[in-house]
């Protein structure tokens, strides 16, 4: 089912877009999520330009956002997705281990934030509210 342009049915493919400048982060985060995501994708970026692009040429369902990162930090890519007609639809989660303040990743655009670190429930329960859809198999 179909929902203001997004899939509410819970057993649908999922594309996310995991960013941080760590391979190690974006290996658990897969990992995570590929537990409770039966039918998910996942593209990867270690900074913010990457991620950027990546997300301009093949828009993900959602984002998962480190802060933090060389060359172009995840707030100033956020800011950059939202000024873009096709980027500003994809929900970007900010997780990050730094004390930025919710209202600040928000203001930034950011419809969800997540602190680090973070268990795998964390991490899939915000995800499946930023889709708007419930996620099988929901730990």
């Amino acid at each position: 089912m179909l929902v203001a342009g997004r899939n509410t049915d819970p057993a649908a493919a999922v594309s996310v877009l995991l960013v941080d400048d760590h391979e190690m982060i974006r290996t658990l985060w897969k990992e995570m999520l590929t537990e409770s995501l039966p039918n998910v994708r996942f593209m990867e970026a270690s900074n913010g330009a990457h991620a950027v692009w990546i997300a301009h040429e093949t828009p993900p369902d959602v984002i998962l956002m480190d802060l933090n990162m060389p060359v172009m930090s995840g707030i100033d890519a956020v800011k950059w997705m939202k000024e873009d007609d096709v980027m500003r639809r994809i929900p970007v989660i900010a997780v990050t281990g730094l004390q930025f303040s919710p209202e600040e990743m928000i203001s930034a655009g950011c419809a969800g934030c997540l602190a680090k670190p973070l268990s795998s429930d964390q991490l899939v329960r915000e995800v499946s509210r930023v889709l708007g859809r419930p996620l099988p198999h929901t730990p």
